[in-house]
């Protein structure tokens, strides 16, 4: 059987936990803990992307691939940094990274420390930030209220 003082242990981590995880930012209603820990491990002043030659760039996207009879396309936002991409290779690499639930930033595809951007510069890759759906300046539906759910129009997600 527990004892009694194991049993108030549990209740009190229990509760210590939960209230605590309201205040930390980006983990509440599930949203991940990306940028506080990014900010807290390497914050933003210390990121050197001066002279970054990256591109901020929109393409045309379908709203609904799942209904062909809706026509419907708004623009996507992506980065594209190409300072060590080699032009006249024959079997060009590119380094994708699809962004999570936040704004994509300048400094996801410019500093290079991150090991990917390390990866990049080694292999003479493009680097390519796709900023998700939904997030950031990136949202498919926009009402006259501001910016609009996928579920006022689906119904659900696909």
């Amino acid at each position: 059987m527990i004892s009694r003082l194991t049993f108030f242990i549990f209740i009190f981590a229990g509760i210590f936990v939960t209230v605590n995880s309201l205040h930390i930012p980006g983990f509440v209603n599930g949203k991940p803990l990306r940028e506080y820990l990014d900010n807290l491990l390497v914050p933003n002043s210390q990121v050197d992307i001066a002279g970054c030659p990256v591109q901020e760039l929109w393409f045309t996207q379908i709203v609904d691939h799942f209904n062909p009879d809706d026509n419907s396309t708004w623009l996507q936002r992506y980065q594209l940094n190409d300072q060590f991409f080699d032009n006249a290779t024959s079997e060009p690499i590119i380094f994708l990274m699809i962004g999570g639930e936040g704004t994509a930033e300048k400094k996801w595809v410019c500093w290079q420390n991150y090991t990917y951007m390390k990866m990049a510069a080694k292999h003479n890759a493009r680097v390519i930030q796709l900023e998700h759906r939904f997030f950031g300046e990136s949202y498919p539906i926009k009402t006259a209220t501001g910016l609009g759910d996928i579920f006022g129009r689906f119904g659900k997600f696909h």
